[in-house]
């Protein structure tokens, strides 16, 4: 058998063995779906042996040609070693092309391109590179089948498992990585052109969804138990409330952790789809909305298409999510006039022309939608990312320096933090603030890192009405110089 035929049947196998123990361990953990994988498993492992048994390779070399005698066959059985491996050789996937022979190979004696495979009947491809096809195709199955359930999308218990899931899709995708060829033999593109990311865009600016899977369990068409209206859940539960700001004599307005939870779940489930090239086929209305009792979301009479999908048709979705959560607000009893500066700034962004693909996961992990708890975490992870991590490095200070120049309340936050009571217990001679955007941040991580010195559980709320606008604004600049996605920010909304 040729060298090189063999060590591609090695390669499979071993890929095969992987993908078997990943769709087993996937099957415990998401049940049905990935057993339905494990199944798809055996298929391909059949598929492969068939393919790479030896009965489609030469056990011996053929004879010589005599003159006169038509050439040997380019593949199949007839298939001399050397001219196998020319086709190894010569075979570069092309990057947006529905062939796999680079044009830069030589054509053999007979007019046919020289490869490890030949195409059959119903389109697929046979040999070795047609099994490869097959079991990346299944390896990106599972890994992506996975994501939304790992994901969970902000619903109670359903990390469960989420370790050990998270562990069994890092295996799968790890052998993507070892072989960029499987890869590329998916994507039909060359290995150095991977691109996993959100959805691309060709020269022509239309965008190219790649291969994701939404979470289908958002749309909900029966009478689930527990749910309601969401006009009927909003005149029940008050979306924008009144807090009284402790260490002064003033109140404020902000949403309740319920209000931001429904909020950035209806974005997710808008992502999700769009991800996948998918967009609502009619505008988003309070009607198609249906809220559980502890804030979950699922969506009612409502279809998504990918027909004539463009970055138009997603910016009109996240357009009508901005009025539907300024009606259920409006429901409730709130006036939209009150809306705190940060969640203001959030549906500024729904409605934005210049809304991007990459500006999506600036619209799921938008600040305005973290709960009041979690904001501190959330704060000192990204104190850390601006202040110590760009520090280091002299492209990373110069990000640094401009994330600092767009903080807010650069001439008057000192006043306010000594007018406060509850804040000015940080203000001590001891430590010695100046005027600056970097102190600013100094002092709110003093007081986060302390938070029960003094036994006031209630200092972050304080420090979110008295500055509202200063994490929304961190966390705006790090996704403008492209280092919000390097944070661990999405795993903060539980």
């Amino acid at each position: 058998m040729p060298r090189r035929r063999h060590h591609h049947q090695q390669s499979v196998a071993a890929i095969t063995d992987s993908v078997s123990l990943a769709a087993a361990d996937m099957g415990a953990i998401i049940g049905p779906a990935a057993a339905a994988s494990s199944g798809k498993a055996r298929r391909v492992r059949r598929a492969v042996h068939r393919r790479c048994s030896p009965e489609q390779s030469s056990p011996t070399p053929p004879p010589r040609r005599a003159p006169g005698r038509p050439p040997a066959p380019s593949c199949g059985p007839g298939a001399s070693p050397k001219t196998q491996a020319i086709g190894a050789r010569n075979r570069t996937p092309l990057r947006g092309s529905d062939h796999r022979t680079s044009s830069s190979a030589r054509p053999l004696a007979d007019g046919r391109s020289p490869s490890l495979s030949r195409p059959l009947a119903d389109g697929r491809e046979e040999g070795v590179w047609g099994a490869l096809v097959e079991v990346s195709s299944f390896l990106w199955e599972v890994s992506f089948a996975s994501e939304p359930i790992l994901a969970g999308l902000g619903e109670p218990n359903s990390l469960a498992h989420g370790g050990k899931a998270k562990s069994c899709q890092r295996r799968v995708r790890g052998k993507l990585a070892a072989d960029p060829n499987v890869w590329a033999a998916r994507h039909h593109c060359s290995a150095g052109d991977r691109n996993i990311g959100h959805l691309q865009t060709n020269s022509a600016n239309r965008v190219v969804a790649p291969q994701y899977a939404c979470n289908n369990e958002d749309i909900d068409e029966s009478s689930a138990k527990g749910l309601r209206s969401a006009e009927s859940y909003a005149k029940a539960n008050e979306m924008l409330i009144r807090v009284k700001v402790l260490g002064t004599k003033k109140t404020f307005w902000r949403l309740s952790d319920k209000a931001t939870r429904i909020s950035r779940k209806l974005a997710l489930i808008l992502r999700s789809h769009h991800a996948v090239g998918k967009y609502l086929t009619a505008p988003l209305q309070v009607s198609n909305v249906w809220i559980g009792s502890s804030g979950y979301v699922k969506l009612r009479d409502v279809s998504f298409t990918n027909n004539h999908f463009s970055i138009e048709r997603v910016r009109d979705d996240y357009k009508h999510l901005s009025k539907v959560l300024q009606a259920l607000i409006r429901i409730s009893g709130g006036d939209t006039t009150k809306l705190p500066p940060d969640y203001k700034e959030f549906l500024t962004l729904l409605r934005g022309d210049t809304l991007t693909m990459k500006d999506e996961f600036l619209i799921v992990n938008n600040s305005a939608l973290l709960p009041m708890k979690n904001r501190t975490e959330v704060f000192l992870m990204l104190y850390d990312r601006i202040v110590t991590s760009l520090g280091r490095e002299p492209p990373g200070r110069a990000k640094k320096k401009r994330i600092l120049s767009k903080l807010p309340y650069k001439n008057n936050w000192l006043e306010t933090a000594v007018a406060n009571k509850q804040i000015n217990q940080w203000v001590v001679k001891k430590i010695q603030y100046k005027r600056t955007p970097l102190d600013l941040l100094r002092l709110n991580r003093n007081v986060r890192s302390h938070l029960h010195r003094y036994n006031d559980d209630d200092i972050e709320e304080i420090l979110y009405c008295e500055w509202p606008e200063l994490l929304m604004v961190m966390v705006k600049m790090l996704h403008v110089e492209g280092e919000l996605e390097g944070t661990d920010i999405q795993n903060k909304f539980g």
